[in-house]
């Protein structure tokens, strides 16, 4: 028996995501992602739920679409603690971000 990962994805799951696919919502979700993103940098995921009202998963697949593409649109651009959690996480900025520092 393999004892690895599975890959047999549930019926619903894919009908679920057809779904999500045919509305446009997977789109607009990490269109507001993004956007949010750009306005915020650098955010977490968990300030980009907050900003948006998106439920964290759903955060999670968009930044992970805008992360592993050809030409990712952001990237993790430090790890560090979440002011919520207090746990260190991810910080997401546009790919081009470079924070202004004063001396």
């Amino acid at each position: 028996m393999d004892k690895g990962k599975k890959k047999n994805v549930a019926d619903t799951s894919i009908r679920a995501y057809k779904e999500l696919l045919k509305t446009g919502q997977l789109v607009r979700e990490k269109d507001l992602a993004l956007t949010t993103i750009e306005e915020n940098q650098p955010v977490t995921s968990r300030g980009i739920s907050y900003l948006t009202g998106i439920e964290i998963g759903n955060i999670t697949r968009s930044i992970y679409n805008l992360v592993n593409t050809t030409e990712p649109k952001i990237r993790v651009c430090q790890k560090a603690k979440c002011p919520t959690t207090g746990k260190t996480v991810k910080w997401y900025s546009l790919a081009n971000y470079h924070p202004q520092t004063t001396v």
